[in-house]
């Protein structure tokens, strides 16, 4: 990929095309008075040790978001997000998670809307959220995509979504060009009560095709059993490089306030598996806080259990402890071990919109003299 502008062309043509629609219109005033303003402000400390490196990093910063109303269907969508390190950071930069402690202001989203017959579509700068395509929110800094998608909702418990994206930057880098567009196709049915199935298709001209099928059913009984599986598929077209693919299956179940699963995941051992762009495509079922399982020749498994503390009286307390277990038939040296805790608390009344999360992985290693790791991670942010 090659460094580029901030703004794209793409940005300045919707510009264009909403000024020779709209501008001049008697209720523009109107269409910004009816705008909604949401954010976050965010703060998160996250302790790691990996690889035999520890990194320390703490920040403070938010996303500030504004959408107008509609006019004669368009609108636009802005979002600005920022983050801080306020000097809190180790002398030693080596030390330094540079994931969280970055200090960064980007116009993250910018993008013209226009909406008719249950169909939206977006060109520009814009958040996106599906299994091959989907910017992280894992860190202080989201991921930023730039180019065109057009969801529709016509069809019953349907939701499709067309796109092309050409530009991409990741957390804290700069904005970059694709070196070809990326191309993607998303369904996701659930007009069959209990039944749930999402289907995506990525190609990207010389590089890859991607296919994402992922399948739920939650049996009609007074005992809920879930069962449900996956498939995705890496179709390489780059010379040297073998098709892959990976699968999985899992079973849940859910009594009151307590809910156990168990998830199984194989990579084939043609090769690894290239799981989408962006860094929020980890929809896999043991692609857990830290290790996926996208490596050729590995088998995963992983048992997890979650409880709602509102059964006891708690509201907005929640909880879950996971073991995943990796084997690589491939390199003994990749099988590893992790065991990860997830603690949520959603405040409510004067409080409400506030939310804190600790979450901290241990992950081992069978591999003789490869430590240990873990990755501890506090976050508390104020939505509104």
């Amino acid at each position: 990929m090659t460094t580029t502008r901030s703004f794209s062309l793409s940005v300045l043509v919707a510009s264009l095309v909403l000024g020779t629609q709209v501008w001049g219109a008697n209720t523009l005033a109107d269409a910004f008075k009816e705008g909604k303003v949401n954010g976050t402000i965010k703060s998160m400390y996250r302790d790691a040790d990996i690889s035999g490196q520890e990194s320390r990093g703490f920040a403070m910063g938010g996303e500030l978001g504004y959408v107008t109303g509609k006019l004669y269907g368009f609108g636009a969508g802005f979002t600005f997000q920022t983050s801080h390190t306020l000097g809190l950071k180790n002398n030693n930069l080596a030390e330094v998670d540079t994931s969280v402690a970055t200090s960064k202001s980007d116009l993250s989203e910018a993008y013209l809307s226009y909406t008719f017959d249950k169909t939206l579509i977006k060109v520009g700068r814009q958040y996106i959220d599906t299994p091959l395509v989907s910017t992280s929110t894992s860190r202080m800094y989201n991921d930023i995509m730039e180019g065109a998608t057009i969801t529709n909702t016509s069809l019953s418990d349907t939701t499709l979504i067309l796109g092309v994206i050409s530009q991409y930057q990741y957390r804290f880098g700069d904005m970059e060009n694709y070196d070809n567009n990326i191309y993607t196709l998303y369904a996701r049915n659930k007009s069959v009560k209990g039944l749930d199935i999402t289907l995506q298709g990525t190609t990207q001209e010389d590089e890859r095709s991607l296919l994402f099928v992922d399948g739920a059913y939650m049996f009609p009984m007074n005992f809920p059993i879930t069962i449900g599986t996956q498939y995705l598929g890496d179709y390489a077209d780059i010379v040297g490089e073998k098709d892959s693919y990976l699968y999985g299956f899992m079973v849940g179940t859910k009594l009151g306030g307590i809910s156990l699963s168990a998830y199984y995941n194989k990579t084939a051992k043609d090769g690894d598996v290239t799981y989408g762009y962006g860094q929020g495509t980890d929809w896999t079922y043991n692609s857990v806080q830290w290790l996926s399982g996208y490596t050729a020749g590995t088998e995963s498994y992983q048992a997890k259990l979650s409880y709602d503390f509102e059964h006891v009286g708690i509201k907005g307390l929640s909880a879950l402890t996971r073991y995943a277990i990796f084997n690589n038939s491939v390199d003994a040296g990749n099988d590893a071990k992790e065991w990860d805790i997830d603690v949520k608390y959603k405040f409510s009344g004067a409080m409400k919109g506030f939310e804190t999360r600790l979450r901290y992985a241990d992950i081992s290693y069978n591999q003789l003299g490869k430590p240990n790791e873990h990755d501890f991670r506090f976050i508390a942010n104020y939505n509104f």
